[in-house]
């Protein structure tokens, strides 16, 4: 019938949502005062009490009665069990019963304990004695015992050992049950401090698992007839037995659940870590023990306390990437079991006690929901990719295989495929199944064999359930190197490590055999956007220097190169030191150009008079607004234009003896009216100007794309260059190739940038950054506003 009710309630399944818990409120309860105090009392039994055997005649008795107390008055006691000092013989049978309410319960049967830690750890001291598995009451004030064995003698120096569990105000009669729609979050904890434990009983720190791989459900003998009050001290006497009594170090079990769904945190630390237990004798190692407060034999759980069970199976099962319908090979350490040290044993990732030990735990009504339960906490799980990740998201070509890694919460089939950013078809795929962990492992080759080619690839994993399926994308970038072939995407990163080895590759790609180098120092922009149109006039690659020295890859460019005999540098001192004019020609270079002056707009200058004005045409921009010059340095670049610099005051004097000495007819001012004012534009005309143009905007991508209009029809866009929307040193590297020049930010494009690609329908791009600068998503949304 709760199977039923269950099945109502809403068990649906749920994405993986690892847990997490906040101790702070994780019972949800008002706080114990402290711990609460209990006590333990023994009570010898020996002798055969005459009236109470006359009593007991009627009945049928496997064996002779070797023990029976008269039914005795006591203190109140929540918990009651009998220990020995003697040896149990395996066919010797102990039984008790108690009074609760002023009524005698029916005769109880106390296995000998299987509940035990593993051998050699939480060892009782010396002389400690067997006992029973306990049995807990609703509060009783009374016991009387029985022992029957067929040689007619029982274990010695037994006793009844009763424990008290204390009261206290926090006992709640009502709290917080489970949900049974909790998915695998972590339910509702009844913490220890909740519970009123007293720490001071745990004499030693936990033993740490590294993970769980099995979870065993127990019961704990009880009356069932317990309040929601009476919990509390049940979970307390427990506590007690099992330090007091026994010698643990702790409570056995990691987690109680009560008859009203409501779970109790048992070993400490057992939310939040793996704590081995004391709870299932030879197979406590990377296990849970979950024990429900009840007996189970004859009268089935309520409804809430099995949805309890599976909130905390499912939580935990998740939090250790537990397959709940799975089986593992588990060895037995021996002790408490019913298999010797040392057996490989296949259980049953969620099993009985009784699977592993000689006892009825957890009850034969209970057992046969175990296989309900493990599909109840499946469904909590399923369908779902626990913690999917990918080893590398950005690789060099054909470089170090990439693994993708995932667990399953069931047994799965799974698809891994790599597909291409520009295209449809994929170039890899994998497939299989598991009931525990996904690895998949891409040599960053196509199914030829062949190593793929630089660009931007979705990893996809699709992992199947009976339940539905779930999807997980990444995007992986396998990045251009020295060597590598060109990208197949119209959208290609160029920039990859650094901004000097880009330039490098940039470099050898537009001027494969170029026997000058153009040099600017990394610490000057606008040194280097002046310097594009030089290195494109003189057919010569653009690099960044160092102050004191060239970086190491420029330096071997320059080697690797093996015919570089001129190196125009811009810029002055300042910026490029005389120690890279003499490693210049440690190198090989015999004709080294420095074109510089006593600021930047004779810098400009300098340079314009180096490479000329084609057509009687420059291009003239604020010598404080390098956003302005990046915009233009590119197209200046392709189509031969100097570009010169002006003051907001004013046009300096190098700037227009430079624009008289090359014949500069044709301007086209870039920047607004603030940047370059009608009054010194107007200024120009004393230079030998006869036609002004101009172009700009407030802001920067719309000064990009405005530039970029104005010079589609003399450079053309088949070739577009894509370069951050922060200006930097990738700002030059990308005037360096020559091209029209478009803004990217580090995670979208700019709205004037993609209303401008949709409009014009560019035939390829070139991204000018890295992975740190600019994103994947970038490059996808690149390509679809191009299309």
């Amino acid at each position: 019938m709760h199977r039923r009710t269950l099945a109502v309630l809403g068990l649906l399944p749920a994405m993986i949502a690892l847990p997490t818990v906040d101790l702070a409120s994780v019972a949800g309860l008002r706080a114990a005062a402290g711990p609460v105090s209990g006590s333990v009392r023994e009570i010898a039994i020996s002798g055969v009490d005459a009236g109470g055997l006359r009593g007991l005649a009627t009945g049928p008795q496997a064996g002779r009665v070797t023990a029976l107390t008269p039914p005795r008055t006591t203190a109140r006691f929540d918990l009651v069990a009998l220990t020995w000092s003697g040896t149990l013989r395996a066919d010797t049978t102990l039984s008790v019963r108690v009074r609760e309410n002023g009524q005698w319960t029916a005769w109880h049967t106390l296995e000998s304990d299987e509940h035990a830690p593993n051998p050699g750890q939480e060892v009782p001291p010396a002389g400690a004695k067997g006992a029973s598995s306990p049995l807990l009451t609703a509060g009783a004030d009374g016991v009387q015992v029985r022992v029957v064995s067929p040689t007619g003698s029982g274990p010695s120096g037994l006793h009844a050992v009763m424990v008290d569990g204390g009261r206290s105000a926090a006992d709640s009669p009502s709290g917080p049950a489970a949900s049974a729609a909790a998915a695998t979050r972590a339910p509702t904890i009844i913490s220890r401090a909740k519970w009123g434990a007293d720490e001071s009983l745990v004499k030693d720190p936990p033993i740490y698992d590294t993970t769980a791989r099995t979870l065993f459900i127990h019961h704990t003998d009880t009356t069932n007839t317990y309040t929601a009050a009476q919990a509390y001290a049940q979970v307390r006497s427990v506590y007690l037995f099992h330090t007091k009594s026994r010698g643990w170090n702790d409570v056995g079990y990691n987690f109680l659940v009560d008859r009203f769904g409501r779970v109790f945190e048992g070993r400490r630390g057992s939310i939040t870590q793996a704590v081995r237990g004391a709870h299932t004798g030879g197979f406590n190692t990377e296990a849970i023990g979950i024990s429900v407060l009840g007996t189970f034999t004859t009268v089935s759980p309520s409804s809430a306390a099995l949805r309890g069970v599976v909130d905390v199976a499912a939580w935990k099962s998740a939090q250790y990437f537990v397959n709940p319908r799975g089986s593992v090979y588990v060895t037995s350490s021996g002790g408490a079991s019913k298999f010797p040290a040392g057996k490989r044993v296949l259980l049953r990732t969620i099993s009985g006690h009784r699977d592993v030990g000689s006892t009825e735990c957890p009850g034969d009504k209970l057992y046969p929901d175990l296989n309900w339960m493990r599909g109840a906490v499946a469904a909590r799980m399923a369908p779902g990719l626990i913690g999917p990740r990918l080893s590398s998201t950005a690789v060099a070509w054909n470089g170090s295989p990439v693994g993708f890694s995932a667990v399953v919460p069931t047994n799965q089939k799974w698809s891994f495929t790599v597909r291409p950013m520009c295209a449809s078809t994929p170039i890899n795929s994998q497939t299989g199944m598991t009931a525990s962990r996904i690895g998949a492992i891409w040599d960053l080759k196509d199914t030829n064999g062949a190593p793929a080619a630089p660009g931007v690839y979705q990893v996809s994993v699709v992992s199947n359930s009976p339940v539905g399926s779930v999807r997980q994308a990444q995007d992986l970038e396998i990045l251009p190197t020295v060597d590598s072939p060109a990208g197949r995407c119209r959208v290609a990163r160029a920039g990859v490590v650094d901004v000097y080895t880009s330039a490098v590759l940039a470099g050898r790609s537009r001027y494969p055999s170029a026997s000058s180098v153009v040099l600017a120092g990394s610490g000057s922009l606008v040194d280097g956007l002046v310097a594009a149109p030089l290195a494109a006039a003189k057919g010569a690659p653009l690099l960044p220097s160092g102050l004191k020295s060239l970086p190491a890859v420029v330096a071997q460019d320059i080697t690797a190169r093996g015919g570089v005999t001129t190196a125009y540098i811009v810029g002055g001192t300042t910026s490029i030191s005389a120690a890279v004019e003499t490693q210049l020609r440690g190198l090989g270079v015999t004709t080294i150009v420095r074109l510089s002056g006593r600021d930047r707009y004779a810098m400009s200058a300098a340079v314009a008079r180096q490479m000329g004005a084609a057509g009687g045409a420059a291009v003239v921009v604020s010598g404080s607004n390098v956003a302005d010059a990046a915009a233009v340095a590119g197209p200046a670049a392709a189509t031969g234009r100097p570009l010169l610099l002006v003051a907001s005051t004013g046009v300096p004097a190098a700037t227009g003896s430079a624009l008289k000495a090359l014949g500069v007819k044709r301007v086209l001012v870039v920047g607004t009216t603030a940047a370059v004012p009608a009054k010194v534009a107007a200024r120009l005309s004393a230079y030998g100007v006869t036609r002004l143009s101009r172009v700009g905007s407030a802001d920067r991508a719309s000064t990009a794309t405005a530039v970029a209009t104005a010079f589609a029809n003399p450079v053309g866009i088949n070739q577009i260059v894509a370069v951050p929307s922060s200006t930097s040193l990738w700002s030059v590297v990308g005037a360096g190739q020559g091209r029209l020049t478009v803004l990217a930010s580090s995670s979208t494009v700019p709205p004037a940038t993609a209303a401008w690609l949709r409009a014009r329908h560019p035939g390829a791009i070139s991204l000018m950054a890295d992975q740190r600068t600019v994103n994947t998503a970038v490059m996808r949304s690149l390509l679809v506003n191009m299309a």
